[in-house]
């Protein structure tokens, strides 16, 4: 929702760039990385080792992943391709950042489009996934930036899990002004 709001304020395109969170078997409430469009697959084996995941169980998150994430490009994209951002900046929109995996992989599917730059912006961003960011984007933009978060719905009043339907009709309520901005929400 917060993309549809700064592509209207700001007069921008909106898309969406479809990425998913690997969650650790047994652990539904964890996350053991994230899979984005063009092949993007970050996952920390570091915390699959301390779980003690076989290679077959991490295998199986990833694949269910993956299997969310192209259901997710039909139905939000039908299945046709991310837009061409060559030379165009790209701005990444999320409602907060806790550990930042999920926008992690948007920006690398994003950097194989080739924009002339990437920002991110949330309300909210935990200090040390906006470090690691820096890293990877030209800039990262948010209002508060905590040292201490542990989740995004800890920052809002309501966070309800997001459904299809809303995203389908925020996709379409954001028609794009075709300017010289994209925002990848």
């Amino acid at each position: 929702m917060t993309g549809v709001q700064v592509a209207r304020r700001l007069g921008l395109d909106l898309d969406v760039v479809v990425t998913c969170r690997v969650d650790a078997p047994g652990h539904p409430d964890l996350g053991l990385g994230a899979v984005a469009e063009g092949g993007v697959r970050n996952v920390d084996l570091g915390l699959a080792g301390v779980l003690n995941l076989s290679p077959a169980e991490l295998r199986g998150a990833v694949r269910d992943a993956e299997a969310e994430m192209q259901r997710r490009v039909l139905a939000y994209r039908q299945a046709r391709p991310l837009p061409d951002l060559r030379g165009r900046a790209a701005l990444v929109v999320d409602d907060g950042i806790a550990r930042g995996t999920t926008v992690r992989a948007a920006v690398e599917s994003l950097r194989t489009l080739r924009p002339a730059r990437v920002v991110v912006a949330a309300p909210v961003v935990a200090v040390t996934a906006a470090h690691a960011l820096e890293g990877m984007v030209d800039a990262v933009v948010s209002l508060v930036r905590p040292a201490v978060m542990r989740g995004i719905a800890e920052w809002y009043q309501d966070y309800p899990p997001l459904h299809d339907g809303e995203v389908l009709a925020w996709l379409a309520a954001g028609k794009p002004p075709h300017g010289d901005q994209h925002v990848a929400a």
